[in-house]
């Protein structure tokens, strides 16, 4: 028996304080072993449990999840909902629209915040009139989510005096030539790491996502968004990546 059987085994513990640790350290070995042991222990009686398991499945980020975020979604502890929009923030596809959309009633603030920005992520333009609507949410993160992803994400402003919308176009004015000698040669060594790290989260989860590619490349390599964009854009328009859907990118 793996190791992952075994705590997949205490999931099923009489105690559910063990039940608890034990999800929290399948949380931190992310194993896609443990993707289904996790699953079949959301139906915990124990709130605390469920919370934790929901946290522990997304962080698997395991897209065979999905229909059970979209299904947490619906869940009566307000953790496990807020987890599961976590979830479908790095697993999401078009299948979770509806549900996220009906989250953005959500009870709680936090839920209706993630909501906002896992729609954003998957970019199905459904979510473009109730992310308008969320532009009057009661909370202001979510207002200020709502805002920021709408002109990010589907480039669509809202005026609220006209009720009307005008999309947003962006030019790029980057321009390589303007570069000196030494920052031509860093920007070649970062648009060799861009496409390192593109072939590398590809590996990981098929296409690669434009936010995961901005945060690691940030974090690992101190790549500011802006450059990145920049980056991106050049690699798209010499060919050496393709964009299958905006916000989405993979090698040509």
């Amino acid at each position: 028996m793996t190791y992952i059987e075994e705590l997949a085994k205490a999931l099923h513990h009489e105690d559910p304080e063990v039940r608890v640790r034990v999800a929290n350290a399948l949380k931190e070995l992310k194993d896609p072993r443990a993707t289904t042991p996790l699953i079949e222990a959301l139906d915990d009686e124990c709130q605390e449990v469920r919370r934790a398991v929901a946290w522990a499945l997304q962080n698997c980020a395991d897209k065979r999840a999905l229909p059970t975020f979209i299904q947490m979604l619906r869940d009566r502890n307000d953790s496990v909902r807020l987890w599961a929009a976590f979830g479908l923030q790095r697993v999401g596809d078009e299948t979770a629209v509806e549900a996220l959309i009906e989250s953005l009633e959500d009870p709680y603030d936090s839920v209706r915040e993630q909501a906002v920005i896992a729609l954003a992520r998957i970019g199905d333009r459904r979510a473009v009139n109730p992310l308008i609507r969320a532009l009057d949410d009661p909370d202001c993160n979510v207002r200020m989510e709502a805002e920021f992803y709408l002109r990010e994400a589907f480039k669509v402003r809202y005026n609220p005096e006209t009720q009307q919308t005008e999309t947003i176009i962006e030019k790029n004015t980057f321009d390589v030539k303007s570069l000196s000698p030494e920052e031509r040669v860093e920007f070649q060594a970062q648009l060799q790491t861009v496409l390192e790290k593109i072939r590398s989260l590809e590996e990981e989860t098929g296409v690669c996502r434009g936010d995961v590619l901005w945060d690691e490349l940030y974090w690992e390599n101190g790549i500011k968004r802006r450059r990145v964009a920049d980056l991106v854009s050049l690699l798209v328009s010499e060919g050496l990546i393709n964009s299958p859907r905006p916000g989405y990118y993979n090698i040509a």
